[in-house]
């Protein structure tokens, strides 16, 4: 009885739209709150965080939770830097591992170096970049909107970008981060353009080649036939 009063009771929150009410998550079915994560504490905040968060879905409440729900009710607690970068992150966010993954990436301890994270990935779009890196130089220690921060984001971005995209870049070198963000978006929009021209005009010309391929066969077969009907006459 009881039980089936709990799963009514989660029924019935699911179906609500989430909002900034359910940051605590304190009520009859949960025992604690969401653990916050800002990113200030770079990767002794988060392997913290992480912890904290394994234990926290480990609750009862949390067996009656599908996972959109699971994953906007942890999002309640990331706030910040580290925020900015699951907003980025947010179609590559399916399952809660995708967004431990998501800030794992920036502030997670691996063997990446300094260096290699301030690199843009091989599938990370330049909106994704973007987030990541800003995320990753306030984690580093540096103040956000601050003339050195400027300074350092416009040249980490600078010679992290893609090299296809720094190209176009240093073609008319940009004044400041927001400049470089906007022709870096752009530049990466065209490339796509023209990957996508490139395939259509390859998926053509295999499609004219078959083709000439099959015209050809028919004459052989046609010549073919008449050879044979030149012998038999």
């Amino acid at each position: 009885m009881v039980i089936e009063k709990l799963k009514r009771k989660v029924e019935e929150q699911a179906s609500q739209p989430c909002s900034s009410k359910q940051a605590s998550v304190d009520d009859s079915f949960t025992s604690r709150k969401i653990p916050e994560f800002t990113g200030a504490g770079g990767e002794d905040e988060f392997e913290s965080w992480k912890l904290r968060i394994i234990e926290f879905l480990k609750q009862p409440i949390f067996n009656y939770y599908n996972e959109d729900r699971r994953i906007s009710t942890i999002k309640l607690g990331v706030v910040g830097t580290a925020a900015m970068v699951l907003e980025a992150d947010r179609r590559n966010i399916h399952t809660t591992g995708d967004l431990i993954e998501a800030l794992s990436k920036v502030y997670g301890v691996d063997k990446r170096s300094s260096e290699c994270r301030a690199m843009q990935l091989e599938k990370e779009s330049i909106r994704q970049y973007h987030a990541r890196l800003k995320a990753y130089l306030v984690a580093s220690g540096m103040v956000q909107g601050t003339e050195n921060f400027n300074n350092w984001m416009l040249k980490s971005f600078m010679e992290g970008v893609k090299p296809e995209i720094k190209v176009r870049l240093q073609a008319a070198l940009p004044y400041d981060i927001e400049e470089a963000f906007r022709k870096a978006q752009t530049a990466e929009v065209w490339l796509l353009a023209q990957k996508v021209k490139k395939a259509e005009t390859k998926a053509l010309t295999s499609m004219e080649v078959e083709g000439d391929n099959s015209e050809e066969m028919v004459a052989n077969i046609n010549n073919s036939n008449n050879n044979n009907k030149s012998v038999n006459e």
